[in-house]
This record gives C-alpha cells, structure tokens and sequence, in this order.
C-alpha cells in the first residue's frame, strides 16, 4: 500500500473524522494540503467508498473561520469545524474566530501552512511565529516537526477541540512537512487514529453523585422560589429538561446560545435573560431562593452586577434553604465560577462558598437530568408545587412583555432623533418575520437563524419565538461583529434541508459584506435581512446615555445594498414602509432558487429592556420614559 505525504495523512485524518466541508483560502505555504483536496488526487477516498471533503473558498480567512463556527454551531457542535490557511497574514487573519469560538465553547481545528522549517527564524516571505500568536486564543497548538508525527497530533487536536470546554486548537504545518513522505499508509493511519489514549476530567464517583443529586431534591423540597437557568449545555439534553419541568413546574430562562432549549410559548418559559433579555426573567431571577445553573456560566452580561446578583438565593443559601448550583462538564468552567462567587463571599463577610451552599457538579447535562429525573421520581416525600411562586411568575410575565416600537407622531423622542424618516423598526421587521412563518405554516424546526452584534441581534432574540434548541447562532462573549453571513454559510452548508434567515445589521454586514462573493459563487441559498439604520446603534445608545451625547463613529456610510447583491448576481429587494413589510417578507421567505438579500429601511432605536453599567438585574431601563430619570454617573466609562 503506498505510503502517504504529510498533506495526504492529515486530509485523510479528517476524513476520517467525518469532517465534510473545509474553509478557507490559498496560499504558497499550504498549496501542499490544498492539493489534496483536488478530486482526482483523492485516490484514498476510493478505499471507504466515501466522498472527499469539499473545499470552500471563503473572501477572506477570517470569514472562513466564521463560516466553520457556523457549520459546526448548527449542528449542536457534533464535528469540529475547519480551517485552512497559509501562512503570515493567513494565520494572523483567523485569529478573531478563533478567539470567538474560544469564548464561546465552539470546536474547531485550524490548519495553517508556514514557511520550510529550514527558513523558520529568518523573516521568510509570509513568516510569522503563528504557534505564539494563536496560543492565547486555542485550547491548544502545536507546530509540526516530523511527518510521521501528524496521526498522534491530528488525533490529539480533534480529541481535545471535542472535550469539555469544547474550544479551537491549531497545528502550524511547515511546508515542507506537508510534502515530505511518511512512512505510513492508509490503514496504518486509521489504526493509530483509532486508539484510545486520552482522557478527559469527569466527575465519575458514582456515591457522590447521588449523593449531590438527593441534597438538590431535598433543596427543592425546601425553597419556594427556584428557578433554572440553562446554558448551550442543555442543547442536547433539551428533552429531559422539559420533563423535568414538567416533573417540577419550576420556571426556566436561558442564555443567548440556549434559545429554544425550552419552548418559549410554555407557560413556564421566561424567555431570556441579561442585557437584554425579558425584565420578567430578570426580576426572577432576584428574587427566586434557589438557582440551578445547568450549562452555562454566570457570565457578566447575563448577571449584571456580581455583588448584586440573587440577593435571595445568597440569603436562602445562607439559611440552608436555598443556594446555587451549577452542573457544568467542564472543570475549567466551574472552578471559574467559584472564583466569581468568592466576591460575594467576600462582599457578605463569609468564609466559604459552601456558606451561601453553591454546589457544583462536573458532569454533562443529560447524565444530571437524567439522574435527577429518575430520583425524583423514586421520591415520594416530594411534594412542592410552588404554586405562589407561579403565580409571581405569571405576573412578571404578563406585565413585562417585549414590545415593539411605535413612534408614529411622535416628535420628542428621548434619544432626539429624527422619527419622521422612516415609519418601521427593527423590532416591528423582525416581529413580521416571525409572524410570518406561522402564517405561511413554515416548519421552526427546519428554520437556523444567525445574526451579527448589535441592536438586530438583541432585537431577534427577544422577538423570534423559539421552540427548538440549536436554531440561533451568534456570537456570545466575544460581541464579533460580522459573522451573520460566514455563520449563515456554514450552517446552510451544513443542514442543507433547513431555511437559514441571516438577521444582520448594516455595521455588522459590512464588516464580512465580501462574503457574497462566496455565498453567489456556489449559490447558497441563505436568506440575508439588512436592518439598515445607517449606523452602530447600540453603541450610538451607549454613547448618549453613558458620554453626554458625545456621538462619535458610530454613523455608517453605507453602499445601496440591492445593487451591491445584484452585482454579485444575487436576487435582491427593498422595504422602505409598513405598506410593503408583509409583502417583501412574503416574497423572501417563499423565494427558493438561490440566496437573496434585503434591506430593510428602518429607524434608529434604543434596545430595551437594558441594564446599565453596575447596575443589577432589577434596576432596568424599562421604557424611554425612564431614560431621564436614570442614575448613571455619566463620568465613569462603561466596561
């Protein structure tokens, strides 16, 4: 059996992870393992019988980056999105998605060419030292040395980019590496692919999990008040969730990423919560006894200010009736956490965590919700239905509804700005999309959504209703403008059988608008709505309510997007007015013979509900009318 090239034996190592689709784009440094991908040199794909992996050439690096975030984010993070690119400018142009998919716990696997290992140090043409460059952003690099080496690296990098906290690695691949003969063959390569070597951190002891999973049912027995708050960890688990709800009857709220784990027309869903998200899940989450974290992180931007966060449940933690608990497969993840809550230890004058009875569990979500599931109902000793709880919970609910903007003769608007322009709203264009897809009896479960960052992407997550898990892509931590239509590239190529609505704003689109390039070239068939307000509207928000008006760079000049998607041959339309909103959004969503884009006219807007710099949960900016009587001390500049 013939032997393999360095090039061959990582192309056949990912094809042998079921890797389907690469992005990228070329280069001298890597045109040794981009000739693998062409058809009629893959003579090994003949041995399986399986197809090779198709190629996507991406505008630029690090709209392929996002557009592997994308492919592997839609399809719940199965598969390790990949990247390909050369050297130099190559490597410094992915590093946003890789510090992107970082944060947000995606698995990738980038491949980079670099210049011969004999030339490595001399300021060679497209050098750069791309192991330290890309290691703060990756779980993991590495820079190849010995051809024979790259089955044990290739297995270690998809091994580690797949364990807990899924994240992004990356092997730095000298060129002359790639076109040097191994001493390998195909089947040589799948048998050292197949062994088992590593192992990652779980929580395995069997007695002490149960006994932590029979201390939360006693918890649950005691408090009056709990509620869950769920990660993208429950993506996956999303149905013994909802049974356990249904066990319990215990409210939930999600994070961004977790839209759609519960289905947000039960009567138990809070919807979202932080920033942005549903005042009623906000002001619950102050006030419930008990919080049961499952997947997710206590993160900055869905707590608000720390020392504030859950004044009931630190009270009920310190009385024994209430606490926190947060399930989590990621040790790294949970000792972060106990490191955030040691403020409030320190904040109350106590000694440990366990004096506010945080207790953690580091184990995968449906190990827990089963376990939890099938304890509870062994118990029959439990019988809290929380009924004046839900009852609170209705409330908060009913008198906290999202709502959509109407400035219609309205001349004083709070933010000054000029109503008479346009007479429609990002919220009311995004409302008419979901109202929409119920009235052409369109499939939720076969639409994916992906936004940029900014007022669109908030706006969508409130007023898209979401019923299934896995639907939404965006980026989370990071705040990466610019991945709306890369992530909707990727998720299209990767559920070919699913509507994929790219819901951008006009900053955000720019930023990655080459990537038409790509989405005309193979006519991908995403949807692309452009909220155009001509400007960073958020952060034009910030700056008005934060710096005393003091505008800068945040209005866009922007080209006329219908013609900038004709010019790629992309079919393209308008909506400048409510008369024509249903019409327009009709026709994009019933459009089937390839991509199209719209641009949606619309008016400057402020994003509510908003928790402002330090403050809790419950101190929200609820409505405009509140803007004037805000407390910021405008001197101090918002982290």
């Amino acid at each position: 059996m013939n032997r393999l090239t360095g090039a061959q034996l990582i192309y056949n190592s990912l094809k042998y992870y079921n890797i389907r689709h690469a992005f990228g784009y070329s280069g001298g440094a890597v045109l040794p393992l981009l000739n693998t991908f062409y058809k009629e040199n893959n003579e090994f794909d003949k041995i399986d019988h399986g197809d090779g992996i198709k190629f996507i050439k991406s505008s630029n690096e690090q709209c392929a980056g996002h557009s592997a975030e994308g492919y592997t984010k839609s399809i719940n993070n199965v598969i390790p999105g990949v990247i390909i690119s050369t050297s130099g400018p190559g490597v410094t142009n992915i590093l946003t998605p890789l510090q992107n998919a970082f944060n947000d716990g995606t698995p990738l696997i980038a491949i980079t060419g670099q210049v011969p290992t004999n030339a490595i140090g001399t300021d060679a043409f497209q050098e750069c030292p791309a192991t330290d460059i890309t290691k703060s952003s990756t779980k993991w690099n590495y820079l190849l040395n010995q051809v024979d080496n790259i089955p044990e690296v290739m297995k270690y990098a998809y091994d580690i980019s797949m364990s807990p906290r899924m994240g992004p690695v990356h092997i730095d691949a000298p060129k002359d590496i790639l076109s040097e003969m191994s001493n390998i063959n195909i089947y040589d390569l799948h048998d050292k692919l197949r062994e088992k070597k590593y192992y990652f951190n779980k929580e395995k002891d069997s007695y002490k999990i149960e006994t932590k999973i029979n201390n939360i049912i006693k918890l649950l027995n005691i408090s009056k008040k709990p509620i869950l708050k769920i990660g993208q960890g429950c993506n996956h688990s999303y149905k013994l969730l909802r049974k356990f709800i249904e066990l319990t009857n215990i409210p939930v709220t999600t994070t961004i990423h977790g839209l759609g784990i519960v289905d947000e027309t039960h009567p138990l869903s809070l919807q979202m919560m932080g920033m942005h998200g549903s005042a009623a899940a906000n002001y619950a989450l102050q006030e419930a006894d008990l919080i049961i974290a499952i997947g997710t992180r206590f993160d900055d931007r869905t707590v608000g200010n720390y020392i504030k966060y859950a004044p009931e449940a630190v009270k009920s933690g310190i009385s024994g009736k209430g606490g926190f608990i947060h399930v989590d497969k990621s040790i790294v993840q949970i000792d972060k956490v106990k490191k955030l809550f040691k403020s409030k230890i320190n904040h109350h004058n106590l000694k440990t965590l366990d004096d506010i009875n945080l207790q953690s569990l580091c184990m995968d979500s449906e190990i827990f919700l089963d376990k939890l599931v099938d304890s509870y109902d062994k118990r029959v000793d439990y019988y809290n239905d929380y009924k004046e709880w839900n009852k609170r919970i209705r409330i908060l609910k009913e008198d906290n509804k999202f709502t959509l903007s109407n400035y219609k003769n309205n001349k004083n608007n709070k933010l000054g700005e000029n109503l008479e322009i346009y007479n429609i709203t990002t919220q009311m264009v995004i409302d008419n999309i979901n109202k929409s897809i119920d009235k052409l009896q369109l499939d939720r479960s076969k639409i994916i959504y992906t936004t940029g960052v900014g007022n669109h992407q908030m706006f969508a997550a409130q007023h898209i209703t979401w019923t299934h898990p896995v639907k939404m892509m965006t980026s989370g931590s990071l705040g990466t403008m610019g991945v709306g239509v890369p992530y909707a590239i990727g998720a299209q190529l990767s559920n070919p059988c699913n509507k994929v609505i790219c819901i951008d704003g006009d900053g955000s689109f720019c930023m990655t608008s080459g990537d038409l390039q790509t989405v005309a070239d193979l006519n991908i068939p995403i949807k692309i709505c452009i909220m155009n307000d001509e400007r960073q509207q958020m952060v034009h928000t910030w700056q008005k309510l934060f710096f005393n008006g003091r505008f800068i760079a945040t209005d866009n000049k922007n080209p006329n997007f219908v013609k900038l998607a004709e010019s790629y041959g992309i079919k393209a339309l308008k909506c400048e007015d409510i008369y024509s909103l249903s019409r327009v959004t009709k026709e994009m969503l019933e459009f089937s013979e390839g991509p199209i884009l719209v641009e949606y006219k619309v008016r400057p807007d402020i994003c509510l509900p908003l928790v402002s710099p330090g403050k809790s949960l419950s101190e929200m900016i609820l409505n405009v009318e509140d803007i004037d009587n805000m407390s910021v001390d405008k001197k101090n500049v918002p982290s």
